[in-house]
């Protein structure tokens, strides 16, 4: 079996799981995150406030069961969803509470014609295809002047990359997405495209917490965490990404 079915089925499986369980807390990260993981996620959220209103076109990549596609909807009424997993996709249309668009398709080969959106987000989902062809489908779909938004997790420290390693050995991700992880040469080639871009960079010492939660208490680890989190690319393990006015290749 191919990696990317591999993923594929692995969500599958996953979202069944959820599927019709009424009992289940919220799928939002912004709800269910610990405190100490959130500051990317908000970040997300304030930069897509900032580029998304009521009718702007946003087309979310690797959507799963909407872990963050509450944050766009609440902005725009022209929100689609999509994801490869069509189970994760019917998750994420019952959890939440206004109508969203959802597709079930590749986002290395996207089902959508081009220049049809404004905004593009990413939540965690550019290792799940190959880089060259989920970046010209970006540059594809979106239109001249439009935004990508991205949150993601980068490839450059170490201890997060053994973690990783860990993760493959045990069979919870594929040879594919550990090759793919974003880094940093991969975001700078996707922020070249626009006008103005910024990158913030979080999670040097999230993995410390659980240890310093033990040694100092929950609340001071959680404020140490949040102070110092933000540090340099080769040493954060999460990015969050804007890019604003895309100069279109062909334009």
């Amino acid at each position: 079996m191919s990696d990317r079915n591999t993923e594929r089925s692995r969500y599958e499986v996953a979202a069944q799981r959820l599927k019709g369980d009424a009992s289940r807390e919220s799928l939002s990260v912004i709800d269910a995150a610990p405190g100490y993981l959130l500051p990317p996620y908000r970040r997300f959220a304030a930069h897509a406030a900032s580029v998304i209103g009521r009718n702007t076109g946003v087309l979310e990549l690797g959507a799963g069961m909407g872990g963050l596609t509450g944050v766009l909807t609440e902005l725009s009424h022209r929100v689609v969803s999509l994801d490869i997993s069509a189970t994760s996709l019917s998750v994420l249309r019952d959890s939440l509470a206004t109508d969203v668009d959802v597709v079930c398709g590749d986002m290395a080969a996207l089902p959508i014609r081009g220049r049809s959106f404004d905004v593009i987000t990413s939540a965690g989902s550019l290792s799940y295809a190959d880089p060259t062809e989920l970046d010209d489908e970006i540059f594809r779909v979106l239109r001249p002047g439009g935004s990508l938004l991205v949150v993601d997790s980068l490839n450059h420290n170490p201890i997060y990359r053994a973690n990783r390693w860990l993760n493959y050995r045990r069979g919870r991700r594929t040879r594919s997405t550990l090759i793919r992880m974003p880094t940093t040469a991969r975001i700078n080639g996707l922020l070249a495209h626009f006008e103005t871009s910024s990158v913030d960079y979080y999670g040097s010492i999230d993995f410390a917490y659980p240890l310093l939660t033990r040694i100092i208490g929950a609340g001071r680890a959680t404020s140490l965490v949040t102070k110092h989190g933000s540090h340099g690319p080769h040493s954060a393990f999460k990015f969050v990404a804007l890019g604003q006015g895309f100069r279109a290749p062909d334009s």
